[in-house]
């Protein structure tokens, strides 16, 4: 349950921190479609795996 929970945060981390960064750099609806086209890649070809969490959170924001 703890994991899942973790996916989620890192999931909603995610977003949130691209939301923000677009919006303040005048590229909202940019930087969601490039997020969610992201990860859709990931979701089929598997992406890069973290031993930490919080480093993918802050590591895939320079990958959108």
């Amino acid at each position: 349950m703890e994991y899942v929970l973790a996916i989620k945060l890192t999931e909603f981390s995610a977003i949130f921190l691209v939301s923000i960064i677009g919006w303040f750099t005048g590229h909202f609806f940019g930087s969601l479609l490039a997020l969610g086209s992201l990860m859709l890649i990931r979701k089929f070809s598997g992406g890069i795996h973290f031993s930490n969490l919080t480093i993918c959170v802050f590591l895939q924001r320079y990958y959108v």
